[in-house]
């Protein structure tokens, strides 16, 4: 099993530098957060196996176990959290045990939740450049994930080249293809832009890859806009990432709405190109994500 080494390192709680340092070996660290998907149930089922914490030497020991392969994987908060629970099983204090064990187990739920979605099956190099279609079928992820059998500290410094320079990536999701269409015409000498017309194929996209900035329609089948980006908002990598709606209702109340989930603003359709491109030029620089954006629109 591979990863999406982008997401995977940009994830907070996975501690890079740490793991470099103690086994700098890319394949080791796929195989252990792979043991770890394998493995999580058990370690949930071990933590509450109240037959066990009678044996303090054995619960202690197994435990243990749990606080290294989180120290493994960088999740090192999440380790910690765990050792407070070995300590409190070995000084024997039932009540900060009792307290803790449901805090270890939304620990290793969190790492499973973050991990799984970034695992892939395989590998094929992605379109650089324009693509308006639904990639639901497509196994397709970012060229960064072709780094196998090298350090780790060789591939965060390949993915920062890479970083350096490529496009900013666009996901535009509409039902109206022609829409997708005026959106990739517009945007594509400057940004890396992907078309979905079905809402319910964004989050196995993003599991495959990387978005800088999302352009989501309001009122589509199925799921509609607002549900899309609180489902995007849900992703730990897209917590912060802008989201601009394209509407043709950008109403007080559907502004309210937005502006409450967190949306970066709206830009009313039919939408003017240079109105389009201005919007994201500015919401892009203001996260910080690519200073160098000014040089690549003015040219």
């Amino acid at each position: 099993m591979k990863f999406n080494l982008r997401a995977l390192f940009d994830v907070e709680e996975i501690d890079i530098q740490y793991v470099i340092a103690n086994n700098d070996d890319l394949d080791a660290f796929f195989n252990q957060m792979e043991a770890f998907l394998a493995r999580q149930a058990i370690y949930i089922a071990l933590i509450q196996d109240r037959i066990l914490y009678r044996n303090p030497p054995l619960c202690s020991e197994r435990l243990t176990t749990i606080v290294n392969h989180l120290n493994d994987i960088g999740f090192r908060k999440a380790a910690a959290t765990t050792a407070q629970l070995v300590s409190a099983v070995k000084n024997k204090k039932s009540e900060k045990r009792d307290d803790l064990i449901p805090a270890v187990e939304a620990c290793l739920n969190d790492v499973y939740d973050i991990l799984k979605p970034l695992a892939i099956s395989g590998m094929k190099n992605n379109n650089n450049g324009l693509a308006v279609k639904d990639p639901s079928d497509s196994e397709a992820i970012a060229d960064e994930n072709d780094t196998i059998n090298i350090k780790i500290s060789d591939a965060v410094k390949k993915l920062d080249e890479a970083e350096q320079q490529r496009k900013p990536c666009i996901l535009a999701v509409d039902d109206m293809a022609d829409v997708l269409n005026a959106v990739t015409s517009i945007l594509g000498d400057v940004y890396t832009v992907f078309g979905i017309t079905k809402s319910e194929h964004v989050v196995r996209f993003l599991s495959k890859n990387m978005v800088d900035l999302f352009l989501l329609d309001i009122e589509m089948p199925g799921i509609d806009g607002y549900t899309l980006s609180t489902m995007i908002r849900n992703i730990p990598q897209y917590k912060d990432t802008p989201i601009i709606f394209l509407t043709s209702n950008a109403t007080a109340e559907y502004i309210k709405a937005a502006m409450d989930m967190g949306v970066s603003g709206f830009i009313r359709k039919p939408f003017d190109p240079d109105v389009l491109l201005e919007k994201l030029k500015s919401t892009i620089k203001k996260k910080y994500l690519f200073p160098l954006i000014d040089t690549e629109v003015s040219q």
